[in-house]
């Protein structure tokens, strides 16, 4: 050691006492004779911030001090005054002296860019309590500057749509005058507003979005516009990253090229990305990118967006990921603060009547405007207009209301319109851009929705008409994604069809993109016509039926029938059901949503077509949903000329093929499409061998097992997940492409590795596996009702749900205090059963819950996809937080009910069970987690911590209570323990299971020490016999299943024992002669308590138990030689049964097969390789270790083993390798045993 440094940064001088730690345990000082004892030479320096006092520099009273110090050994108060160092330095010296010693070690440092990504590194490393070297350092360094290359890379191949924020600010310039007028003015934020510190700090909200990201990788921001969602945002990036990007222009097709771009970049760096997404208005693709990138754990992701976007996407989002969720306002006092802030000298009755003015729902942008001002945004706006020429008014509202419905106008577009004059429009541009809109790429974009909105206003004062009328004008001039968006906004706006059919007369022949938008918004205005005229019908089944009622909305375009399914929900109640259906049958059929496209087809001959291959996917879009209302008679191809090898993938292919056959348009061009869509299939999904007949399509598929799914430690639930959905996916693709066949089928052929797949075959009916654009004309219904009614939110049903458990909590507590009167043989007061009246009846009064719409409508997209698939949807967490919330209600309600009826109106036939709160508990555990998943974005999690365990107490008091009342004649309500009169505790259960183990043990003469601690109940067992080495799974099973028979432990037992222990470990340990236990298996045996008992009660103990490396014990070598020699033997045995069966499947003449099998091969021949070198390792071991019976017949398994490898036999027969393999299974214990012994008598020969 050369020197001990201690840094200190207090508000003033150190002192001899800050020195100290807080218990006056250690010192500075005191660890310093430590080091001086080994370190004679070392120097003990301190580092202070603030300055250090002058008794410390001086060495007389340092001395005193030392002297008098009972942590200091007196012996060497002189060495540590000789070696004792004080240093008062700044920040900034600091830096510069780091920056400079990295200057001299690296040449081109960049003290602005790496030395932030340094700084923010080494912050992570601390807070996680990590250590580095200079090694680490040098490595970070290295792998900044690979950041660097591939975000240049990606800054040139993306340009503005992948954009670092906040790089290099020092250095950025801008006008900060400029800023600030435009600032005041309502413009958009950018980042240059927060360098400039011209935004509006809003703590509270900043720390709410911190707080959010300690529980969830993705936070979202929504609010109405102009609430400063995007100026919060930037600021929080600004103050809490060092390294954030922006998304912006996200399209449909540039997906892919942004998220390989970011994972790219994020890659090489080892601190949290942060990923900013500042949505535009009807945006969606961003959507997918969030599904990819939060799959990354370094990257963080930032959203924000408009509330009335929020609302359409929200539940899309809800089921692809965990999010923190957001909803920013601007409340009264918020804005007080704000006022006072920026108005420090005004009366604050000023802000009263400003705040009255505008309204207590006023986006924070027109707040600041009217308080700087003293003028509302939208007087200034409409003074301004006036103010402007006719040929400037024009223009303003030629740009301003495509702006307003969702669109940014071409410059190029804007010159050509018929009444305006091109050198006009020239002139009049440069007066009015920056001040109601900007120029961006060529395309004119609004200054800010709120701006827009006001102007629009302005605009369509006198008529609506002049928005319908410039609305589509620009349809077909304007090139957005969201056409459809943009249209159903005019529809929003009161345009009549009538009126929209005549602008858009002039529009015959359209493009395949436009057609598509045309086509779902017209779909839309009939899915709002069809909510309007069956609303009331809809409510009265939602007020009789509850939250099934999209079950009997009639629009099914899947033809997936439902009568079984509603004839088991409504077995008890056959009249309910009748009455369900009459209500049904009265409804507009599914036909009627076809009406508005029925009448567009009819006003005019409309022609689609192609301008490029990109629109071949939304040519088959628009044929397929035409011929779900039998419209595809009304259409036209001009210019078609689909031909082979266009370019675009099967998927693509697929859904062009789908469209031309639902529409049995240009048959001559089938075949050749799908000889295209063969090849790319086969090659994208890896089908080796496809069968394809007049009924069905038969498919066989593989996997690669280097992609991890064939190990067995591999988790199960993401190797379901991943099977399932390869081969979904080739059934659904197949399922477009050859829409006429009956049966789809897709196995997956991966070798011996199928024993341990759930489901590798999947065979669907044409009828049971439904195109994803069925959906859409019935996901519009159901959502257009759903905001019609308001339909619960995530946040919503959260709040009222802990609402419900709050007003259950007050009920319970009550009840808890008139049974304590009881037991205290106190008299029951009316006014306690008064109070307890009034709490029950709160609670019958809170409105019952309801789910988020879709969630119970078995017809909705992601719940078939998510039943096919074998997987759950991403409602997951809500379903099962509201399935565990719903039985806990029905028993605590019940609970509730049934005592109060005995408590109050004294009836004898009520006997409240105890059952009833045991289940209550047991669902309350399975609550706790997903509360606090579910309520953290909108409740301190200290707050629902105490809701959680408050419950927990009141319950577990009322069992306690209830176990000694006794009804009027004197009877037990709870048999099971009163009568017992047992008061059952943790440690007593302890001691009771740990008796059953030992008894189940001694059957197997197993003897051993059982312990309970840490949340685990853990058992080490010890056996003298080594033949037991290979019975100790079928051991484990039987001490877990004779220990827990579910006939003996009660409810309250066993709530006890899944409350207080997470799981049940095993270990078993061969004890030696000499009285030595060695692990010799080197795993131990888990199983989760809750798991346990679950299968206990079911009577099925065929369970899985766990095995996970032992990693407290080390395995003698030569036997983890022996494993890892089988090891690679049974990889072997299941890859090339893998290659041997699809060798053998693939037809001779099926070129494609073929090479997919031979590629396949060589991608394992690295394996062989690895194996080889092993084993060649393994066989040097045994000759060195000197076992000379196991010596030649180890070296004979390696010897075959590596003659299989090198010759690549074992990819083309398992034959020998399952000898083997079988010859070393049979062969395991004895030469286990031999090993075993040997390693007891390391460095002697041994034989036996």
């Amino acid at each position: 050691m050369i020197e001990a440094v201690q840094v200190k940064n207090l508000n003033h001088a150190v002192a001899y006492n800050d020195l100290k730690s807080k218990a006056s345990l250690t010192s500075f000082f005191g660890r310093g004779c430590g080091f001086l004892q080994k370190y004679p030479d070392v120097k003990l320096r301190l580092v202070s911030f603030n300055g250090v006092s002058l008794k410390l520099k001086d060495n007389n009273k340092l001395a005193s001090y030392l002297k008098s110090d009972p942590l200091v050994n007196r012996d060497q108060i002189s060495a540590l005054l000789n070696s004792f160092i004080s240093e008062n330095i700044t920040e900034e010296y600091l830096l510069d002296v780091i920056i400079g010693e990295l200057k001299s070690q690296y040449s081109a440092f960049n003290p602005n860019s790496e030395i932030k990504y340094l700084l923010q590194w080494i912050y992570t490393l601390a807070e996680a309590r990590l250590s580095f070297t200079l090694t680490d350092l040098h490595n970070q360094i290295l792998s900044f500057r690979k950041f660097q290359n591939a975000e240049s890379v990606a800054t040139n191949q993306l340009g503005i749509r992948v954009k670092r924020l906040f790089s290099d600010h020092e250095e950025s310039q801008y006008n900060v005058e400029l800023l600030r007028d435009g600032f005041s003015k309502g413009i958009s934020v950018s980042p240059n507003h927060i360098l400039a510190n011209l935004d509006v700090r809003r703590e509270k909200w900043l720390e709410k979005i911190e707080h959010s990201f300690e529980s969830f990788k993705t936070v979202v921001v929504h609010g109405a516009s102009g609430q400063g969602k995007s100026a919060l945002c930037y600021r929080y990036v600004f103050d809490y990253y060092s390294f954030a990007f922006e998304i912006t222009n996200v399209l449909n097709h540039n997906i892919a090229d942004i998220t390989a771009t970011l994972e790219e970049i994020s890659a090489e760096l080892r601190i949290p990305v942060l990923i900013y997404f500042d949505i535009m208005p009807d945006e969606r693709a961003w959507v997918e990118i969030v599904r990819e990138l939060s799959r990354h754990n370094n990257v963080h992701i930032l959203i924000s967006i408009r509330e009335e976007d929020w609302n359409t996407t929200s539940n899309i989002l809800d089921r692809i990921i965990e999010y923190g969720d957001i909803y920013l306002d601007l409340s009264e006092d918020e804005a007080k603060s704000i006022f006072i802030a920026n108005c420090p000298s005004a009366p604050l009755s000023n802000f009263y009547d400003i705040w009255e003015m505008l309204g207590e729902d006023v986006p924070l942008l027109e707040y600041l405007y009217s308080i700087k001002h003293n003028t509302t945004l939208r007087s200034m706006l409409e003074s301004q207009f006036n103010r402007l020429s006719p040929s400037q008014r024009k223009i303003v509202s030629q740009i301003v209301i495509p702006n307003y419905l969702g669109s940014s106008v071409p410059e190029e577009s804007l010159f050509k319109l018929e009444d305006l004059d091109p050198i006009e429009v020239s002139s009049d541009l440069n007066y009015l851009i920056d001040e109601y809109f900007i120029c961006n790429e060529g395309n004119f974009e609004d200054l800010h929705p709120i701006r827009t909105k006001i102007l629009k206003d302005i605009i369509t004062r006198d008529s609506q008409a002049i928005l319908f009328n410039i609305g589509c004008r620009w349809i077909g001039k304007l090139n957005i994604n969201n056409l459809d968006r943009y249209i159903i906004n005019l529809f929003k706006n009161g345009m009549e069809l009538d009126l929209f059919f005549h602008n858009i007369a002039s529009l015959s022949s359209v493009d395949a993109k436009t057609c598509y938008s045309i086509v779902v918004a017209l779909l839309w205005k009939s899915s709002c016509d069809y909510v309007e005229n069956n609303e009331a019908i809809i409510d009265e089944l939602r007020s009789i039926c509850g939250p099934i009622y999209p079950w009997f909305i009639p629009v099914n375009f899947t033809g997936i029938d439902l009568t079984d399914s509603m004839g088991t929900i409504f077995k008890e109640n056959k009249s309910l059901l009748e009455q369900c259906n009459n209500l049904k049958v009265s409804m507009w059929g599914q036909e009627r949503l076809f009406d508005s496209l029925t009448q567009w087809l009819h006003y005019s001959q409309i022609s689609i077509s192609v301008k490029s291959k990109d629109e071949f996917v939304f040519l088959g879009k628009t044929l397929y949903l035409l011929s779900l209302g039998n419209l595809g008679d009304n259409i036209a191809l001009s210019g078609l000329k689909p031909a082979s090898r266009m370019g675009i993938n099967s998927d693509e292919l697929a859904i062009l093929l789908l469209g031309l056959k639902s529409c049995r348009l240009m048959p001559e061009v089938w075949q050749e499409l799908e000889e295209d869509f063969i090849r790319s299939a086969r090659d994208l999904h890896k089908i080796y061998n496809l069968s394809v007949s007049t009924k069905s399509i038969e498919a066989i598929i593989s996997t690669n097992f280097k992609d991890g799914y064939g190990d067995s430690n591999h988790n199960d639930k993401q190797k379901y997940s991943f099977i399932n959905e390869k081969v979904l996916a080739v059934c659904e693709v197949f399922r477009m492409a050859f829409p006429d066949k009956e049966y789809y089928n897709c196995s997956i052929e991966c070798g011996d590795i199928t024993e341990i797949m759930i489901d590798t075959v999947k065979t669907i009916s044409n009828i049971n596996l439904p195109v994803r654009l069925m959906y859409i004309p019935r996901n519009m219904v159901c959502n257009l009702y759903a905001q019609k009614l308001k339909s619960t939110s995530k946040q919503s049903y959260y709040h009222q749900s802990i609402e419900l458990r709050r007003a259950y909590v007050k009920c319970l507590s009550l009840l808890s205090n008139v049974l304590k009167n009881i037991l205290e043989g106190r008299k029951i007061t009316k006014d306690l059963i008064l109070s307890y009246s009034k709490a029950d009846q709160y609670l019958k009064s809170l409105p019952s819950l309801e789910l988020p719409i879709g969630m119970h409508d078995p017809l909705s997209i992601e719940n078939i996809h998510s039943e096919k698939n074998g997987i759950k949807d991403r409602y997951q967490n809500l379903r099962s937080y509201s399935n565990a919330l719903d039985v806990y209600s029905s028993n605590i309600s019940s609970f509730i009910n049934q005592a109060f009826n005995l408590l109050c109106v004294k009836t004898d036939n009520f006997i409240p069970t105890k059952y009833l709160l045991f289940d209550s508990l047991a669902k309350l555990n399975d609550m706790k987690k997903q509360t606090l998943l579910l309520g953290n974005p909108y409740s301190p999690i200290e707050e629902l911590e105490r809701l959680c365990n408050k419950e927990e107490k009141t319950i577990v008091k009322l069992l306690e209570q209830w176990a000694y009342i006794s009804n009027k004649h004197g009877q037990n309500i709870s048999d099971a323990v009163v009568n017992s009169k047992m008061n059952i505790g943790v440690e007593t259960l302890i001691k009771r299971c740990v008796k059953k183990l030992e008894i189940a043990a001694a059957h197997y003469h197993l003897s051993g020490r059982f312990s309970a601690n840490n949340n685990r109940i853990k058992l080490k067992l010890e056996y003298d016999e080594f033949s037991k080495l290979s019975e100790l799974d079928i051991i484990a099973r039987d001490l877990l299943r004779f220990s827990f028979l579910p006939s003996e432990w009660m409810s309250a037992e066993q709530y006890l024992l899944e409350s207080t222990f997470s799981n049940i470990e095993i270990e078993f340990y061969y004890k030696h002669i000499d009285g030595s236990l060695i692990n010799i298996s080197g795993i131990k045996y888990v199983i989760a308590c809750k798991d346990l008992f679950s299968i206990a009660e079911s009577d099925n103990w065929e369970f899985h138990l766990r095995k996970d490396p032992n990693v407290e014990i080390a395995v003698p070598e030569p036997i983890k030689r022996f494993d890892q020699v089988k090891g690679y033997l049974y990889s072997m045995v299941m890859i090339g049964s893998q290659t041997e069966k699809l060798s053998g499947i693939v037809n001779s003449d099926d070129a494609v097969g073929q090479n997919m099998c031979s590629q396949l091969k060589c991608s394992y021949k690295d394996i062989g390789d690895t194996i080889i070198a092993t084993l060649s390792d393994c066989k040097r071991y045994i000759d060195s270790i000197n076992v000379r019976t196991l010596s030649g017949l180890f070296k004979a398994f390696c010897d075959s083993i590596i003659t299989l490898c090198e010759d690549g036999l074992w990819l083309e027969s398992t034959t020998e390798a399952r000898k083997l393999l079988k010859d070393m299974i049979d062969l395991e214990l004895s030469i286990k045993e031999i090993l075993f012994y040997h390693n007891l008598t390391a460095g002697k020969s041994y034989d036996n």
